[in-house]
């Protein structure tokens, strides 16, 4: 064969090849560099959120405001280039080099937002509402934590000593003291299957006779929400049944049990109760019954909570409290064991950076940090996971969707 021949088809060869590595470079560089770009941008926005909330608590510890501020967008363009060549001349002998390579580069763009002004009133300061906690009850954290963190004061009916208020606060000695009893028990309960938490759900039936207007339209949209309709007997209009989801209400029995019209009487007197109440009714003939409570709970929002925890950290320290003998030894083992540390929130703080703590940062020159599987025991670090968990999970409920209404100047970075 000809040395031209050979030369060409040389070439040509290389030129596949090139062509090969091209396609493979670009290929595997764009999806890899996408993945970790989202998952470092995923990564970084949980770190400062986490970061901020203990900072906030600190800031709060030290009589100082909290500033809020949330990532409402990261918009980042990416740039791969792949560049190949064939280099080369043919001698005596056929010599030919290539030259390939890629980049790969990013331009984030990350918004920030302040939480100001009616939203910052409004989703946290605020108290939180009974739906939005029974949310929060049905979640994989603990319930005691949930209402040492969320709960302000329960007002109590007492047969012999009337009503009476009880506030969680360590300040208030007896008081303190019997709701962390109250609590535990409400926690015995709901470990045990025995703890009904929901709303008050019945059917209602309503007379469509006399003079309606717009009967056509009322019967559409109602079929629309699943209400049924029935002639009455004598002619005369129809009867229509509704599904009503009423208020939320913790019983030690199934709400189910009541008859449909218990259920609505019950609910129409517990409708008039402000939006952050709960009624507590632990009858003595249920399970539990030998600590029978009948109360109302108070729920607190996202500020007052945060503020409970800070004072915790200093100013007023919360203190072990063990269970009422009426609780059960069940309850003593469980409270002793991951559900009644002597602290809602456990932190810790040094002049060095902490190993391994899933939630740190610095102030005012010292390191804090909640408290982890080197510094205590398995149980209590599943405690204080859930308990920082569910603050941030009460601070997403409250700030995320005020982000898209609020008004704020808007603090852009651009990398």
């Amino acid at each position: 064969m000809k040395p031209e021949k050979q030369v060409e088809r040389l070439f040509v060869g290389w030129i596949i090849a090139i062509t090969f590595l091209i396609c493979a470079q670009s290929g595997c560089v764009s999806p890899l560099a996408i993945n970790r770009a989202v998952l470092a941008y995923d990564q970084s926005v949980t770190k400062a959120e986490n970061e901020l909330l203990l900072i906030n608590l600190l800031r709060l510890r030290d009589e100082e405001p909290p500033h809020f501020t949330i990532m409402s967008s990261i918009a980042a363009t990416f740039d791969f280039r792949v560049r190949g060549g064939l280099i080369g001349q043919a001698l005596h002998e056929d010599l030919f080099g290539i030259n390939f390579g890629s980049e790969a580069a990013e331009n984030p763009t990350a918004t920030i937002i302040p939480v100001q002004g009616e939203e910052f009133t409004r989703r946290v300061l605020l108290p939180l509402d009974h739906a939005r906690f029974e949310f929060l009850a049905h979640q994989p954290y603990h319930l005691s934590a949930l209402l040492r963190m969320a709960v302000r004061e329960v007002n109590v009916t007492d047969e012999t000593a009337g009503q009476r208020v009880i506030i969680n606060s360590p300040g208030y000695r007896e008081d303190y003291q019997e709701f962390r009893r109250l609590v535990l028990h409400l926690a015995y309960l709901y470990s045990t299957h025995h703890l009904y938490i929901g709303p008050i759900v019945y059917e209602e039936r309503i007379d469509l006779s006399g003079n309606i207007l717009d009967l056509g339209a009322i019967i559409e949209r109602s079929l629309e929400r699943g209400d049924r309709f029935e002639k009455k007997q004598d002619g005369s209009g129809y009867l229509m049944t509704r599904i009503v989801h009423g208020r939320t209400v913790i019983t030690n029995y199934p709400l189910g049990s009541l008859r449909n019209e218990d259920k609505r009487d019950w609910d129409l007197k517990v409708r008039g109760l402000r939006i952050n109440e709960i009624p507590i009714d632990i009858k003595a003939d249920s399970p539990g019954g030998d600590y029978p409570v009948k109360a109302i709970l108070r729920l607190r929002g996202l500020y007052e909570t945060m503020r409970f925890l800070a004072k915790g950290l200093g100013p007023e320290v919360e203190y072990q409290v063990d269970p009422d003998p009426r609780t059960g030894i069940i309850a003593e083992q469980l409270a002793a064991a991951e559900i009644n540390p002597a602290g809602t929130l456990l932190l810790h703080s040094g002049d060095s950076p902490p190993r391994n703590a899933f939630v740190s940062t610095k102030y005012k020159g010292s390191y804090y940090w909640l408290t982890h599987a080197e510094q205590s025991t398995i149980p209590l670090e599943s405690w204080n996971r859930g308990a920082f968990a569910m603050l941030h999970t009460m601070y997403q409920l409250s700030v995320s969707e005020a982000v898209t209404k609020t008004p704020s100047p808007a603090i852009t970075i651009a990398k």
